[in-house]
């Protein structure tokens, strides 16, 4: 019988401390939000370098906002390394931003929050 290591989930695949190590993390942060419906809107996070592990990432910052989200491939983008969209239900435009600055993804000069 396979017994699982619970005391560390991530193991050596943690999304924010492997990429956050590195020294080049110049980057900028767009974070948008669209109206779906009358009162239904996602919030679209672009940006981030495809060094990040997103589903792990993504699964972080859905538990953290109680919403829902997606990873989507952007097949306008210019760069290869950067043509991944984060996805999420409503408008976490702030939520979002304060959870990137604390988790140290991104410092607070570097993100971009587009809308009204």
């Amino acid at each position: 019988m396979n017994r699982l290591d619970l005391s560390d989930p991530l193991g050596v695949n943690d999304p924010i401390t492997t990429v956050a190590s590195k020294e080049d993390t110049s980057f900028k942060i767009h974070l948008r939000v669209q109206q779906r419906n009358a009162r239904q809107r996602t919030t679209t996070l672009s940006g981030l370098p495809n060094d990040y592990d997103l589903k792990e990432l993504i699964k972080k910052i859905r538990k953290r906002l109680c919403c829902n989200g997606a990873v989507v491939i952007d097949k306008n983008a210019t760069d290869e390394h950067f043509n991944k969209v984060l996805r999420f239900t409503g408008d976490q435009r702030q939520d979002l931003a304060n959870y990137l600055v604390e988790s140290g993804i991104a410092e607070k000069k570097d993100i971009t929050v587009h809308g009204y």
